[in-house]
């Protein structure tokens, strides 16, 4: 009986993902078919350039972004047709999703949603930026507020060349703490990106702890990708329900960090006093791209990217290899785990999209190896499987 009972400690949580949504590639609700003709003549829609990454529910709605990497990218910011979830409808609007609009989205690669209905959307403000050298189009990065019931722009701030360099800077994802109106922002130019919303101003942090660690190799799903492709420094970023704590971690990277948040929302404390707050915490077992904590009880999630897994562990628990537990693993639909987001039903939503395929151009898009992108949920809250 003990040593059925210590087997069993030894397996994952066991939590069956479900795929909502999956695509071989992505394609838009056209005005008509010849907008579509048109996008593709002119190169505006590269179906093999359109990858899908960013994710967030509100309501009944799925809201997914399109990371404009390359050219061809037609909308960056979208809503799944309810009619069809296969259809990703430009949000709000075709007008707003042109990138010569100076009112317009210029690439949107993730975004939250409060309590209120309130669309937090984090431009980059680059295009281009993994094509071909003189393809890229630097420019300012952009924090934008927008009412999802009215559609409006409730507030907005251009962020200047020091706090993310037109050249470099890359906003990755965003957490909130509603309640006393700040976001946090992962630039993987090394850096977090703090931002007031009552007084509309923002702050740079950087610091060492955010850069990449080079040491860190990358096998997937037997495919070995060394040290020197994926590079990216900080990228997973998470907050804690009561918004005193926020984690983070580079992609290329084992190591988690933590600060204090009272330190972060106090902008005349300066980059060294930060650093000298910095918790490393320990190793995660895998390389991670995007992370959350839990709606409902204090997990932190993190996918494995060379693992094809979802972990979790318990922030009041020592951050150590036996305490990051095993939700699940799945060689399809935990491929390259990416952003998440909570479900009002208690389930945890997530995007695969086997970026290391789509980066190395080695993305089957004929179908014949099945899906390249997908929005797959699991049962980790409330219910039969709540985590005690």
């Amino acid at each position: 009986m003990l040593s059925c009972l210590l087997t069993l400690s030894l397996l994952p949580l066991l939590f069956s993902s479900e795929i909502l949504v999956s695509w071989v590639s992505l394609d838009f609700a056209w005005d008509s078919s010849a907008q579509k003709t048109l996008f593709l003549k002119t190169g505006r829609y590269i179906p093999e350039n359109c990858a899908l990454a960013g994710l967030k529910l509100y309501k009944n709605d799925i809201y997914v972004t399109v990371p404009r990497w390359l050219r061809g990218v037609p909308s960056t910011l979208n809503k799944l047709s309810p009619n069809n979830h296969s259809i990703l409808m430009p949000f709000p609007s075709w007008d707003l999703q042109d990138p010569s609009n100076p009112n317009g989205f210029k690439y949107i690669q993730s975004m939250e949603i409060d309590s209120k209905g309130r669309m937090w959307i984090i431009d980059v403000g680059r295009l281009n930026i993994v094509d071909d050298p003189q393809s890229v189009i630097n420019g300012p990065a952009k924090i934008s507020v927008l009412d999802l019931e009215t559609q409006e722009i409730v507030k907005s701030l251009e962020l200047s060349n020091e706090i993310a360099p037109y050249n470099a800077s890359f906003l990755n994802d965003i957490v909130l703490d509603e309640e006393r109106g700040f976001a946090y922002i992962s630039d993987t130019s090394a850096a977090v990106i703090i931002y007031d919303f009552n007084r509309n101003v923002a702050r740079r942090w950087a610091s060492d702890t955010m850069k990449n660690e080079p040491e860190v190799n990358f096998t997937i799903d037997g495919v070995s990708y060394g040290n020197k492709v994926f590079t990216t420094a900080v990228d997973g970023i998470a907050l804690t329900r009561d918004g005193n704590h926020l984690f983070y971690c580079a992609l290329q990277g084992l190591h988690l960090y933590t600060i204090k948040t009272e330190l972060l929302r106090d902008f005349t404390i300066d980059d060294d006093i930060l650093e000298s707050n910095v918790r490393n915490l320990g190793v995660k077992k895998a390389p991670s791209d995007g992370m959350t904590v839990g709606r409902h009880d204090d997990m932190l999630y993190f996918g494995g990217l060379t693992t094809d897994a979802l972990y979790r562990w318990d922030i009041r628990e020592e951050f150590n290899q036996e305490n990051q537990k095993i939700v699940e693993e799945n060689s399809e639909n935990l491929h390259w785990v990416d952003t998440f987001s909570w479900g009002e039903d208690g389930h945890l939503v997530m995007t695969s999209n086997k970026l290391d395929l789509f980066f190395t151009k080695k993305m089957d898009f004929t179908g014949e190896n099945g899906e390249n992108f997908r929005i797959v949920k699991v049962k980790v809250g409330k219910g039969k499987n709540e985590i005690k």
